[in-house]
C-alpha cells in the first residue's frame, strides 16, 4: 500500500505520506495497529474538496502546531526557519528598517515573492520596504508574520510551488497558509524564559489560548501572547574607537554593538470564530491586533569626524567643524585644530564650550557628544486585521465562500541618541521621529466550486471566482528637525537627523492601487491513478494593466508504492504602491543653495523630465510586474517502511525590480556645455510649471525593472519509523538544495549585488527531527544544517584584501525534554543550538566596525540559548 497515516505523522511526514485508497473522514489503521480517524482537509494547491497533501500534484508541507511550538525560538519567522529547510531568515542587525520586519526567503527568493494566507485569506503586507535586505531582498515589501502567536495555530501549510494562477500576485516561490485553531473548548497557558549561553538576550513569553462555544453550533477561539527579548552583543571594540579612546575617556567600550535587536512589549492577539447556520451555511470571522517596539543600533560616529563629514569635522579630523549661531554680527568663531583625535581637549575648544566666552556664539557637536555617538534607530510596529465571510453548499452541490478582509500595518520610526547637527540647541537624548509608514490592504473574494459528473473516475471539480483588492501605502511626516535644516544651515553640517533622514514633504502622501481578478480552476481524476488539473487567472491593475497566468498539474500513481507528480505554471508579482511611489531624499544646504538627493518615484514628472534632459542617463518609467515561469517534477515512493518524496523545481523570473544607478543632475550642470544648457532648460520649465524642487535636485535614482534570474533545486523528504523497543519514536528528514543565477545582463546591478543574489543564502539546508515519547517523558532532538553563504559586501576584506566572501556551512542541534507533572501540567527544559555553534568570523573585525560574525548568517550569531517552560492545559 502506498503511504500510510497522514494526520499523526511528525514534522514533514505529511509532505509525502497519506492513506491511499481510503476516503478522508473514514478510518484507517495506524502505525501502532490502532484505528484513527482521518480528518477531511482541503490543502493548498488544490481547490478540490477533501484533497489531502500527498495526493495533490504539488508539494505541500503540513506542519503541526506542536512542531512549531517545540523549539527555542519565539518569533514566527525563526520558528518556520527551523522546520522548513527551504525557508530562510537572518537577524538583520544594522539594516535600517529591515531590522523591524525581517525579510524572509522561501526558495531563496525575496519575501514579496511568497504569498501568505491566514485561514486561506491573503494577509496584508508589512509597512516596511527593505531598502537594505542583504542584497537578496533589497527593495522588497513582504508581509509581517511576527504578529502571529504560535499558540493560535492549528497547523501551517507550505505550498512549494508557483501558484499565481490560483491565488494571484506574489505566489512565485510558493504559498504559506497559517490555519488558526477552531476548538470550541479547552484552555492552554504557557510561560517560558530563556537566555543565551553568553548571559544576554534574556527573553520571556507568556501565552494563553481558550476555546469557547458560540451558541450550540459555533466556536470562538482566543489567543493572547506577550513577550520581550533583550538585545545581544557580539562584537569587539572598533579599531578607530580603540585608538581614539587612548586620549578620550568619553568613548564607550564597545562604541558600537552587533547583535539581535531589542524587542519590547511584544503583544499579540488573535480571535477565530465560526457559527453554523441553517441551510448548510457557516458564518466565520477572524481578527488580530499586535504591537511591539524594536530598537537596533547604527554605526558609531567618531568624535574627531575622521569617519564621515558634516558632524564633527569636514576635513577628515584636522579641525573641528564649528558653527556660528549669529553669523551676521562681527564676532567670528575660532579655527580649532584637533589634537590627538579629541576635540574637547584641543586648544581653543574651551572658548566655545560651556562657560567659555564664545559659548553662545559658536557651536560644535563635540559639546553634545564628546565621545562621539551611536544612533539608536527604533520603530513602534502596530498590526491589525479583520476578516469575515459566509460559506456553505447548496442542495445542487454548488459550494460557495464569500468573504471580505481588511489589514493594516504601521511603523512609527524614532531615533534616540542622535541629532540633526545643524541645530545648535541639540540635546543628546532627545527622541526624534523621522516619520511613519502605513500599509493598508482591503480584499473582497467570491469563490465557488461545483462537481460535474463527466464519466471519469471522479467528478470534474469546477472552481471559479472573483477578487477585488485595494492596496494603500502612506508615508507620513515626522518631527521637523528630522528633515529640515536648523539655525546652522549652510555651514557644512548635516541638515537632517543623523542616521535616517526624515521623510520629506515630497515623499509624504497616500498612494493606492486597486485590481480585480477572475479565475477558473479545474481538477479531476481521469482514472483511479491519474489526477489532472488546470487553472487560468486574469487580473487587471489600475496602474500597469492586466496579466493572464495559467497552471497545469498532474499526478500519476504508477503502482501502489510509486507515484509521479508535476506542475507547469506562469506567475507574476505586481510592484507594490510603496515601491512605485517611494521617495527617500536627504537635504543639504550648500553655497549653491538647498540641494536634495535620493530615491524618486519612477512616475514622478520631475524624475522623468530631468532624466530625459541628460544624455545617457537611465530613464524612469512605470514599473511592470515581475513575471515567472516555473515547473516542478516529483516522485513519491516507499522503500520498505520509509516514505520518500523527491521534488525538482525551477523558477525563471523576468523583469526583476531593483534600484537604478544615479541620474547625475548636479554633475551634469557642473560640467557645462550643451548638456548642461539642455538640462537647465528642463529645470526652468519645471519651475515655471510650479515645481520649485526641480532647482534643488542634485541627483536621484528610482526603482526599475532590470534583470532576470533562474532559481532551481530539489526537495527531498523522508519519514522513517523507529522501533526502540518501547514508547513511540519517529524520525523525519527534509533536505533542500536551491541555487540562483542572474541570467541576464543588468544595467544597474553591481558585481557585489550579483554575488549576494547568487550566494547570499545557503544552497543546502537539511533538517533532521527525532521524537520519542516514553510514559511521562517526551524527548525531541532536531538538527539543522545550513550550507555556506557568500556576502558581497565582504569581498576583498582581510589583511591581504583577498577574502572570497564565503562563510562555511554549520550544523546546529536543538534538544528538548518535557516531563508531564500530571494530566494538565508539564515542564520543558530545552536548548537551542545546544553546542553553541557560531558562524565563521569576519576577517579583521576590529577594522570592520567591530563586527565579529556576518549579519547575513542564516542561523544568526548569538550561539546557544537555554530555556525553561511551564505548560498548563485544561
Amino acid at each position: 500500500m502506498f503511504c500510510r497515516s497522514m494526520k499523526y505523522r511528525p514534522l514533514h511526514a505529511a509532505i509525502a505520506v497519506a492513506v491511499a485508497g481510503v476516503a478522508p473522514g473514514s478510518v484507517a489503521q495506524s502505525d501502532s495497529g490502532g484505528m484513527i480517524e482521518l480528518e477531511e482537509v482541503r490543502v493548498l494547491g488544490s481547490r478540490r474538496p477533501a484533497r489531502t497533501d500527498a495526493t495533490t500534484p504539488a508539494p505541500v508541507d503540513i506542519i503541526s502546531a506542536e512542531d512549531i511550538a517545540r523549539q527555542g525560538n519565539t518569533d514566527m519567522n525563526a520558528m518556520l526557519r527551523s522546520v522548513v529547510p527551504s525557508y530562510n531568515v537572518a537577524a538583520q542587525p544594522n539594516q535600517d528598517e529591515s531590522a523591524f520586519i525581517r525579510p524572509a526567503n522561501l526558495r531563496n527568493l525575496p519575501p514579496d515573492n511568497t504569498l501568505v494566507l491566514i485561514n486561506g485569506k491573503r494577509r496584508h503586507r508589512g509597512a516596511v520596504i527593505a531598502f537594505l535586505g542583504s542584497g537578496v531582498s533589497d527593495g522588497a515589501q513582504g508581509p509581517d508574520i511576527s504578529p502571529i502567536p504560535s499558540l493560535a495555530l492549528k497547523q501551517v501549510q507550505v505550498l512549494r510551488d508557483g501558484a499565481a494562477a490560483q491565488y494571484g500576485s506574489d505566489a512565485i516561490a510558493g504559498v504559506i497558509n497559517f490555519q488558526l485553531k477552531d476548538d470550541a473548548e479547552g484552555f492552554t497557558f504557557t510561560a517560558r524564559g530563556g537566555e543565551t549561553y553568553d548571559g544576554d538576550g534574556t527573553n520571556y513569553r507568556f501565552a494563553a489560548n481558550a476555546g469557547l462555544p458560540l451558541g450550540s453550533d459555533g466556536f470562538v477561539n482566543l489567543t493572547a501572547e506577550w513577550s520581550q527579548a533583550d538585545r545581544t552583543e557580539r562584537q569587539v571594540q572598533r579599531g578607530d574607537a580603540l585608538q581614539l579612546s587612548l586620549n578620550n575617556a568619553d568613548i564607550q567600550n564597545p562604541a558600537q554593538t552587533w547583535g539581535t535587536p531589542d524587542i519590547e512589549d511584544d503583544f499579540k492577539f488573535f480571535v477565530n470564530a465560526g457559527l453554523d447556520l441553517a441551510g448548510n451555511m457557516e458564518l466565520y470571522s477572524f481578527a488580530n491586533y499586535a504591537e511591539r517596539t524594536v530598537e537596533t543600533i547604527f554605526f558609531f560616529r567618531t568624535p574627531d569626524g575622521s569617519d564621515r563629514p558634516q558632524r564633527f569635522s569636514n576635513d577628515g579630523g584636522a579641525t573641528v567643524l564649528v558653527g556660528d549661531t549669529n553669523p551676521d554680527n562681527a564676532i567670528s568663531c575660532p579655527t580649532i585644530n584637533i589634537v590627538d583625535g579629541n576635540p574637547t581637549t584641543s586648544p581653543g575648544f574651551e572658548l566655545i564650550s560651556a562657560g567659555g566666552p564664545l559659548d553662545s556664539e559658536c557651536f560644535a557637536l563635540a559639546e553634545v557628544f564628546p565621545g562621539g555617538f551611536t544612533p539608536v534607530f527604533g520603530a513602534d510596529i502596530e498590526d491589525s486585521s479583520f476578516a469575515f465571510g459566509l460559506r456553505g453548499e447548496l442542495d445542487s452541490g454548488l459550494s460557495y465562500d464569500v468573504s471580505a478582509h481588511w489589514g493594516r500595518s504601521q511603523a512609527d520610526y524614532f531615533f534616540i541618541n542622535s541629532v540633526n547637527p545643524s541645530y545648535s540647541n541639540s540635546v543628546a537624548n532627545d527622541v526624534i521621529s523621522p516619520g511613519f509608514n502605513v500599509q493598508t490592504d482591503t480584499n473582497f473574494n467570491a469563490d465557488l466550486s461545483y462537481p460535474v459528473d463527466i464519466g471519469l473516475a471522479s467528478d470534474l471539480n469546477i472552481a471559479f471566482g472573483f477578487e477585488w483588492r485595494e492596496e494603500e501605502y502612506e508615508v507620513g511626516l515626522g518631527d521637523p528637525e528630522s528633515r529640515d535644516p536648523g539655525d546652522l544651515a549652510g555651514q557644512g553640517f548635516r541638515e537632517t537627523v543623523d542616521g535616517f533622514a526624515g521623510f520629506s514633504t515630497r515623499a509624504a502622501g497616500v498612494f493606492n492601487r486597486s485590481n480585480i481578478a477572475f479565475y477558473t480552476d479545474l481538477e479531476t481524476d481521469i482514472t483511479d491513478r491519474w489526477t489532472l488539473g488546470g487553472a487560468v487567472r486574469y487580473e487587471d491593475f489600475d496602474d500597469f494593466g492586466d496579466t493572464i497566468n495559467f497552471k497545469i498539474s498532474s499526478r500519476v500513481a504508477l503502482t501502489d508504492d510509486f507515484a509521479l507528480r508535476g506542475t507547469l505554471s506562469t506567475g507574476f508579482r505586481a510592484p507594490t504602491p510603496g515601491q512605485s511611489n517611494s521617495v527617500r531624499t536627504s537635504t543639504l544646504v550648500t553655497a549653491a543653495g538647498v540641494l536634495e538627493s535620493g530615491t524618486l518615484s519612477p512616475t514622478d514628472p520631475l524624475a522623468i523630465a530631468l532624466a530625459a534632459a541628460i544624455p545617457g542617463a537611465p530613464q524612469p518609467e512605470a514599473l511592470e510586474p515581475e513575471e515567472s515561469t516555473s515547473f516542478t517534477l516529483g516522485a513519491l515512493f516507499n522503500i520498505g517502511e520509509v516514505d520518500v518524496a523527491i521534488d525538482f523545481f525551477r523558477i525563471d523570473i523576468d523583469d526583476r525590480i531593483t534600484l537604478s544607478s544615479e541620474v547625475p543632475v548636479g554633475a551634469t550642470l557642473a560640467g557645462g556645455g550643451p548638456a548642461a544648457a539642455q538640462l537647465q532648460a528642463a529645470i526652468d520649465a519645471l519651475v515655471a510649471a510650479g515645481d520649485n524642487s526641480a532647482s534643488s535636485i542634485s541627483g536621484f535614482n528610482f526603482f526599475v525593472n532590470d534583470f532576470e534570474t533562474q532559481t532551481q533545486g530539489v526537495d527531498i523528504v523522508a519519514t522513517i519509523p523507529l522501533d526502540l523497543g518501547s514508547g513511540d519514536s519517529k524520525l523525519s528528514v527534509a533536505y533542500n538544495h536551491t541555487e540562483t543565477e542572474v541570467t541576464s545582463d543588468s544595467a544597474f546591478l553591481s558585481d557585489t549585488r550579483i554575488f549576494s543574489i547568487e550566494n547570499g543564502l545557503p544552497e543546502d539546508r537539511l533538517t533532521l527531527t527525532g521524537t520519542h515519547l516514553q510514559g511521562d517523558w517526551n524527548f525531541l532532538v532536531r538538527g539543522n544544517y545550513y550550507g555556506e553563504i557568500g556576502v558581497g559586501n565582504d569581498l576583498g576584506r582581510g589583511a591581504n584584501g583577498d577574502f572570497d566572501g564565503f562563510y562555511g556551512g554549520k550544523f546546529l542541534v536543538d534538544a528538548e525534554v518535557e516531563y508531564a507533572l500530571n494530566e494538565n501540567m508539564s515542564i520543558v527544559l530545552g536548548a537551542q543550538n545546544l553546542f553553541d555553534t557560531v558562524p565563521d568570523k569576519v576577517p579583521q573585525p576590529e577594522n570592520n566596525a567591530g563586527q565579529i560574525y556576518p549579519e547575513e548568517s542564516p542561523f544568526g550569531f548569538n550561539g546557544g540559548l537555554y530555556y525553561l517552560q511551564f505548560n498548563y492545559t485544561l
